[in-house]
């Protein structure tokens, strides 16, 4: 897995050792994007680089579970990064529940995905069942005779 690979890379080294060895700072570079910036580009100033750093020595495994965690069923039909209403999305990370999210709140359509995420339809099916059966309701209930003077 290139996770650990990358981790290894950059294991018992301290930050002086990593910053001077293109190698090692690749790694901590990639490992920045996938386990702490959901696939973004990581900035490169030496504070940003150092956090990253500490982030990542200390919290690995977690950091690694959660992202091996993430469900991911869900196809964008669109290729690298989509810029929607000031949100960014990659997507070759975009997780189902980021998908969801943004389905719900309008910053993707269904036509963004050549494969829903799963859960998707499921949410959608229960608020149309429920608004059909409202509808129903209204329907079928016979208005009121109004007296007349």
């Amino acid at each position: 897995m290139a996770l650990d690979t990358w981790f290894d890379n950059i294991r018992g080294r301290s930050y002086q050792d990593i910053i001077s060895n293109p190698e090692a700072l690749r790694s901590l570079l990639q490992l920045a994007s996938v386990l702490l910036l959901n696939g973004g580009n990581p900035s490169l100033c030496e504070s940003c680089i150092r956090d990253y750093y500490q982030k990542i020595l200390a919290n690995f495994e977690t950091l690694k579970t959660n992202y091996m965690n993430s469900k991911r069923t869900n196809i964008p039909a669109w290729k690298g990064i989509k810029y929607v209403k000031g949100a960014f999305f990659y997507s070759d990370t975009i997780t189902d529940l980021q998908a969801i999210n943004a389905l719900k709140n309008g910053y993707l359509s269904e036509f963004d995905f050549d494969m829903l995420p799963e859960g998707y339809n499921e949410q959608e099916q229960a608020t149309i069942e429920k608004t059909t059966e409202e509808e129903i309701e209204t329907q079928t209930k016979k208005p009121g005779r109004k007296k007349i003077k």
